[in-house]
């Protein structure tokens, strides 16, 4: 204890009932241990922050609640202060930073200090405060033999010689009884005294280092609010405020914080002396000048939780704790939180413009392509009608262009086609269903009908999935097919296999055919690129495409390894299940 904070709660005599209030009431954390450092007591402060009950710690010991990595020096300190060899009614401390668990599995970091008091030449107890870091006078026995003697006395002269004796050595034998029950109550009487006096400096000394700034003001006048005077403070008052308060002992209320004569404070510590009763002011605000300090010469406003409570003599304890740092933060999270409303307003608006143009994209897609496919067929059925109608008369290079015409408009309408689906992956819904991969393939290859001569593979170990299998379907028929298709033999084969790739199966489809130089990999991928001539091989150039933007739509991949000569490889990566199966149809 500070000698400057000794001499300031010298100024006030605080009963025991005082001090155990301000126990009750105090926003740190305190708690008695112990010789062997189980609890005795906590108070409520302990409980709201640890989550430990007073039942709870009743069998077990504040060292089984701190951080595995701070046990060790915490037992340190608490041995040395059972070690210390202070004089009964003496203490001596101890003050380091620990961490200690609460009820939510959560670690606190707090700042302890344990104080040990001897309080008999066997008892000892340890009282430790925390914070989280950023009696009955004896009777005089002679008087009580005398008022015995006297009844001797007295009886002594009404009695035979042998009744005398006999009385009188049954009174010596009670007052000797009773002299000795007077000694034990005075010897209780006085270690008790001791004891109370121990834990009064106990008190007195956790009141001093804790981290909450405690005002004592006495009413010298309970009819005057401004008769407030300061009697005893803190450390931790003068630091929270920026005001040292050493000369400032003596002065009433209003003359130390003039600014609250427009307040209600004076009156609500008033008539908490008056009524007796503790009042919860809860956050006050203070402006702290730092003017006094010309390295920091600004004003800061701090936030202050603020509790009085009635004491002996016309007074009232004010402990306020400085909450600036929990108020800033919960402020910094308001602007926060509004900041996500507005994001999640305009990203709520973005969805619904997006759906909007969704809309409209659909609407002008099905507008387009019913458009352009309705000239499209009037010029293929044009074509048919004149070969019909000039028969064997038209020359084989018209014969050859009127084919040619017919090619070209089948394509425009596949690049139509192609088109749309394009546009549509991703937007449109699709179900999610167990999809055996094995019958799938079947399906596929049953409507592909390769060359007969042609031999296709599957593994024996496809799996069983959940998935869209209209999508899954689309990505092996275009891969399936486009092997065949661009094949330059007719008896080549093809290889279907799987493995798994955590959370993915990785899917492959390999082939002889003539591969494909490394230059072209990644425009293969392009739409409307292909490695070959139209007029040679009939395609759109839009199936890679389709196939890449159905497999990356489902947080999949897709690669290719192929050299000229040496045949292809596509893998591509699906998922073994949807990625949100809440947010998904599930189809048994």
């Amino acid at each position: 204890m500070s000698e400057s904070g000794s001499d300031s709660f010298s100024k006030v005599a605080l009963s025991t009932a005082d001090l155990a209030l301000f126990f009750t009431l105090s926003a740190d954390v305190l708690c008695i241990l112990d010789s062997n450092g189980y609890c005795l007591q906590i108070n409520p402060a302990f409980e709201g922050l640890l989550g430990y009950s007073s039942t709870a710690m009743r069998d077990r010991t504040l060292l089984s609640l701190a951080h595995p990595d701070d046990r060790a020096a915490t037992q340190t300190a608490i041995d040395q202060l059972l070690a210390d060899s202070a004089e009964p009614g003496n203490s001596v401390s101890a003050h380091f930073i620990n961490r200690s668990i609460g009820a939510d599995d959560r670690w606190h970091r707090l700042r302890w200090t344990i104080s040990s008091v001897r309080l008999s030449a066997t008892t000892k107890r340890l009282y430790c405060a925390a914070r989280q870091a950023d009696g009955n006078q004896a009777g005089n026995p002679s008087a009580g033999l005398s008022a015995i003697d006297n009844s001797l006395e007295v009886q002594r002269f009404n009695k035979p010689l042998e009744a005398q004796v006999a009385m009188q050595t049954q009174q010596l034998t009670l007052a000797q009884k009773r002299y000795l029950e007077l000694l034990e109550t005075e010897r209780q009487t006085h270690s008790q005294a001791e004891k109370s006096k121990a834990e009064a400096r106990l008190y007195a000394d956790a009141v001093q280092n804790m981290r909450v700034g405690l005002y004592i003001w006495q009413l010298k006048d309970l009819n005057d609010v401004n008769s407030l005077a300061l009697i005893a403070t803190n450390p931790a008052a003068s630091e929270f405020i920026g005001m040292s308060m050493k000369d400032k002992l003596g002065k009433t209320l209003l003359e130390i914080f003039p600014v609250l004569i427009e307040t209600d404070i004076p009156q609500i510590y008033a008539n908490v002396i008056r009524s007796g009763e503790p009042y919860d002011l809860g956050e006050v605000p203070y402006v702290v000048d730092h003017r006094d300090h010309p390295a920091d010469a600004h004003s800061e406003q701090r936030f202050f939780a603020v509790k009085a409570f009635p004491l002996a003599n016309q007074c009232v304890g004010v402990a306020f704790e400085n909450i600036t740092a929990s108020k800033q933060a919960a402020l910094d999270l308001q602007r926060h939180t509004d900041d996500l409303l507005t994001v999640n307003r305009l990203l709520t608006d973005a969805m619904s413009m997006l759906e909007q143009r969704n809309q409209e994209l659909d609407q002008f897609a099905y507008v387009t392509s019913h458009d352009l496919k309705a000239p499209l067929r009037a010029i293929a059925n044009l074509a048919t009608w004149i070969e019909e109608d000039l028969g064997n008369s038209l020359p084989p290079e018209n014969v050859e262009q009127f084919d040619l015409l017919k090619n070209r408009v089948h394509r425009m309408e596949g690049l139509i086609n192609g088109l749309l689906e394009y546009s549509r992956i991703g937007r449109i819904p699709q179900s999610y269903e167990l999809v055996d991969v094995k019958a799938l393939l079947d399906d596929i290859l049953d409507s592909l009908s390769p060359p007969s001569a042609f031999t296709i593979e599957i593994a024996p170990d496809m799996p069983i999935l959940r998935s869209q299998k209209l999508l899954l379907a689309q990505v092996f028929s275009n891969l399936i097919s486009n092997a065949i298709k661009h094949h330059h033999r007719a008896d080549g084969w093809v290889r279907i296999s799987v493995c798994e790739q955590g959370e993915f199966y990785e899917f492959c489809i390999a082939d002889d055919g003539p591969g494909i130089d490394p230059d072209y990999h990644q425009k293969i991928f392009a739409i409307f690129q292909t490695l070959q001539s139209r007029d040679d091989l009939e395609s759109t150039g839009i199936g890679l495409s389709i196939v890449q933007k159905v497999i990356r739509a489902e947080g999949g991949d897709i690669t290719l390894s192929s050299q000229v000569g040496e045949g292809s490889q596509f893998r591509f990566t699906w998922p073994k299940s949807p990625p949100d199966h809440d947010a998904v149809s599930i189809v048994e």
